[in-house]
């Protein structure tokens, strides 16, 4: 967010995001699971489903961010149904 060549148009939104983040980590009690689930830069309706996906803990994932809504869903259902993860930030992409 902070590279000069980060989309303006985004950067609002992207700190937005960063203040959400701080607040959880800083204020949400024990009794708060929370999950953030922040997708690739490029969250592509007409992307076509891999039925795959990738994920990293706290950091953005190599590649070029891109991933279609319904491999993201799926990625939101496995942890839904498989949670493997509490209280951080999980990038996704494809």
């Amino acid at each position: 967010m902070d590279a000069p060549d980060f989309p303006e148009a985004w950067r609002t939104f992207s700190q937005g995001h960063v203040a959400e983040f701080e607040l959880l980590t800083a204020e949400a009690g024990p009794g708060l699971d929370w999950l953030m689930v922040v997708p690739g830069m490029d969250l592509n309706a007409e992307a076509e489903r891999t039925g795959g996906y990738r994920t990293a803990v706290g950091t953005v994932i190599d590649g070029p961010g891109r991933i279609s809504h319904a491999d993201l869903a799926l990625a939101l259902v496995d942890e839904i149904e498989r949670p493997r993860h509490s209280r951080i930030q999980l990038a996704v992409s494809a």
